[in-house]
C-alpha cells in the first residue's frame, strides 16, 4: 500500500457589569436633654452599652455557625425513591454551580479515523481539509483520514478543488509521512530505496507507478514526468504556497488534481 501525506478555538465573551449602589444620607433630629447625668449614671449606661454589644456579637456568631452549609465531605446523600436511586454524596472534587460546565455545550463527538472510502461514479476522491482535526476528509466518506479503496489497474483522480486544500498539496508515498519522514515516495522511475531490505516497495520492473499532477486540467505525463518547470510535484507544491487569491486564480476552472494508477 501507499499513503497520502501532506492538520479549535472557541472564545467566550464575558461582560462584567458593575452596579453602583447609591445611598441617601439620612439626617435624624433629636431633642436636646438639658438634664446632665450624674457620674454613676454615666458609668452604668456605659457598662450596659458594652454588655449589650457583647451579647449581640455572641448571638451573631452563634447564628452564623448554625446557618453555615455543610462541606462537600459532610454533605449527605440524597434519599432514594421508587423512581430514582440515591444520588451519591458530594465529593471534594465536585464542581459547584459556579464552576459547573454544561457538557451538552462542550462535548463533541470525536471524528472517526481510517474508515473505508469508495470513489464517486467518476473514480474521483474529492478532498477537503478538516481544519479542526487537521486531517484530510473525502466527500461522501465518514470521518477524517479515510482508507481509500481502489482497484489495481484503474486510474483515480484526487481532486483538490475546495479552498480548504490551499497550503495542503497531496503527496503519495509507500509508507506513512512520505517525504516528512524520509521514506520512498511514488516516483518515476521507482526510487532505488524501494529495493532495500528496509522498504522492499518496488512494484516490478518496467512498472510506472507515480502520481500525475494537474493544474487547471493540464496534467503531466510519464514521458515528461516532474520536469520541475511545467509539471510535477516540484511545480504543484510551490503553487500551494502562494497567497490564497493567487492559488485560486492559478487553479482556474479545472483547479488542482492528482491522477494515480496502481
Amino acid at each position: 500500500g501507499w499513503h497520502t501525506s501532506n492538520r479549535r478555538g472557541r472564545y467566550i465573551e464575558v461582560l462584567i457589569v458593575e452596579q453602583e449602589k447609591q445611598g441617601a444620607n439620612r439626617i435624624e433630629r433629636t431633642e436636646v436633654d438639658d438634664r446632665r447625668p450624674t457620674t454613676n449614671e454615666t458609668k452604668m449606661k456605659t457598662m450596659m452599652m458594652m454588655l449589650t454589644t457583647w451579647m449581640m456579637l455572641c448571638l451573631l456568631l452563634i447564628g452564623a455557625c448554625a446557618q453555615a452549609p455543610p462541606t462537600p465531605q459532610d454533605a449527605p446523600a440524597a434519599p432514594a425513591t421508587e423512581d430514582a436511586p440515591a444520588a451519591p454524596a458530594a465529593d471534594a472534587g465536585d464542581q459547584g454551580a459556579s464552576g459547573a460546565v454544561d457538557s451538552a455545550e462542550t462535548a463533541e463527538k470525536p471524528e472517526t479515523i481510517g474508515e473505508d472510502c469508495l470513489p464517486n461514479e467518476n473514480n474521483e476522491f474529492v478532498f477537503k481539509v478538516n481544519l479542526w482535526e487537521y486531517q484530510y476528509e473525502v466527500e461522501g466518506c465518514e470521518g477524517v483520514a479515510p482508507t481509500l479503496k481502489i482497484k489495481r489497474g484503474v486510474e483515480y483522480t484526487f481532486v483538490q478543488e475546495d479552498v480548504s486544500n490551499w497550503y495542503h498539496p497531496l503527496g503519495l508515498a509507500y509508507y506513512p509521512d512520505g517525504a516528512h519522514d524520509g521514506v520512498p515516495e511514488l516516483e518515476e522511475p521507482t526510487p532505488a530505496e524501494c529495493d532495500e531490505e528496509d522498504y522492499m516497495c518496488n512494484p516490478g520492473e518496467g512498472v510506472q507507478q507515480a502520481p500525475l499532477y494537474c493544474i487547471n486540467n493540464n496534467c503531466e505525463t510519464y514521458e515528461d514526468w516532474n520536469n520541475g518547470v511545467t509539471s510535477g510535484l516540484d511545480v504543484y507544491e510551490p503553487v500551494f504556497q502562494r497567497p490564497e487569491d493567487q492559488w485560486v486564480e492559478e487553479g482556474g476552472e479545472g483547479s488542482y488534481a492528482v491522477k494515480i494508477t496502481i
